[in-house]
């Protein structure tokens, strides 16, 4: 697909699955801590703001900074403006730790097929990934939880998963150690 019309295709989607999509193929803000005084009568003389940056993949942690110092060069003096943080990882999806996910998925979910996808989180997968560690993040879900029910949940104001889905995971997760250690 041409990046020039990935806008496109993502407002084709169902609105919850446009939505995942759309956080997952941009670089994502979210000020998520903000500081100012500590008197409820006077105007702080400085504000500090940290604001959560996830990358996505082919994004440079470097160039992202610097396209947010420019475009807040009227407002803070760029040394101020610094990013913690890596650029975006991914996995392979050929390897035999893959094929074993494929298969365990597919027997619980019987035709299913296992398909490569971007989480718009930030995980210990990217420390372990720099280490050459192949990281996936899996878990198998009750039929009865939608799409919908899932993302809105994911890192959201209610996060929970269901009871029943929470067994297929930690019944699969032993079935992967199993196999994949065998």
């Amino acid at each position: 697909m041409r990046a020039d019309r990935l806008d496109d295709a993502i407002e084709l989607l169902p609105p919850d699955l446009a939505a995942q999509a759309h956080a997952c193929t941009r670089c994502t803000a979210v000020p998520t801590v903000v500081q100012g005084g500590d008197k409820v009568n006077t105007i702080p003389q400085t504000v500090s703001i940290q604001v959560n940056m996830r990358p996505t993949i082919g994004d440079d942690v470097e160039q992202v900074t610097h396209d947010i110092q420019e475009l807040l060069a009227d407002l803070v003096d760029p040394v101020d403006v610094f990013m913690l943080g890596a650029n975006a990882t991914l996995s392979p999806h050929s390897t035999p730790l893959w094929d074993v996910l494929a298969d365990v998925t597919s027997s619980v979910h019987h035709g299913a097929e296992l398909v490569p996808a971007m989480l718009a989180a930030w995980t210990d997968a990217s420390w372990l990934r720099g280490a050459g560690t192949t990281t996936y993040g899996f878990g198998l879900l009750s039929e009865t939880l939608t799409r919908a029910e899932y993302w809105s949940r994911f890192h959201g104001v209610d996060e929970r998963i269901d009871l029943e889905s929470l067994e297929l995971s930690a019944n699969g997760w032993l079935h992967v150690a199993h196999r994949f250690l065998s």
